[in-house]
């Protein structure tokens, strides 16, 4: 599989197979993890939990801000590869949390459907977006389900569920 990747990453991915994480070094030397885990913990009464994931992705170390700044095209263009591969099986979901660390979490979302526009140009995803706002903090979920998985009507109720729980 990370031969197969590589023909598509701009950056050469490796796989950590003791952790199952993914990583990739950019030009400027920072090295991205990127990790799928199990997301049954919040789906627990739902009986398709097994197929769906959460994804993330990060630094491994902390990066001294000037470097952050400058926009890499390359790691857009990795991850959308990394993502793409996970969904080889069709039956996968993907959810994830934008980052609130430093409060451009709806930024972040903004910037998430933007990839997800330019880049599923053949239309084979569907995404679903919530906002939850616990008082506190504004936090923007998603979800991101392969349009021949036969189970997506579920999927989508099921995370729209778990999502409105968290908004009471």
């Amino acid at each position: 599989m990370i031969k197969e990747l590589n023909l598509e990453c701009p950056y050469k991915v490796f796989k950590d197979t003791e952790n199952n994480v993914y990583f990739f070094d950019t030009d400027l030397d920072i090295r991205y993890i990127v990790y799928f885990t199990d997301a049954n913990e919040y789906f627990e009464n739902f009986h398709l939990r097994n197929n769906i994931y959460t994804f993330g992705f990060e630094p491994q170390d902390k990066v001294h801000p000037t470097k952050r700044t400058i926009r890499d095209n390359k790691i857009k263009l990795t991850l959308i590869a990394i993502i793409k591969r996970f969904f080889i099986n069709t039956n996968n979901v993907l959810t994830f949390v934008a980052d609130i660390s430093d409060l451009k979490q709806k930024a972040r979302n903004r910037l998430f459907d933007i990839w997800k526009n330019q880049h599923d140009v053949n239309q084979e995803f569907d995404k679903y977006d919530v906002e939850i706002n616990t008082g506190e903090e504004t936090y923007y979920s998603s979800m991101i389900i392969h349009k021949d998985n036969i189970h997506r009507s579920e999927y989508k109720k099921a995370f729209l569920l778990s999502t409105e729980e968290l908004n009471k």
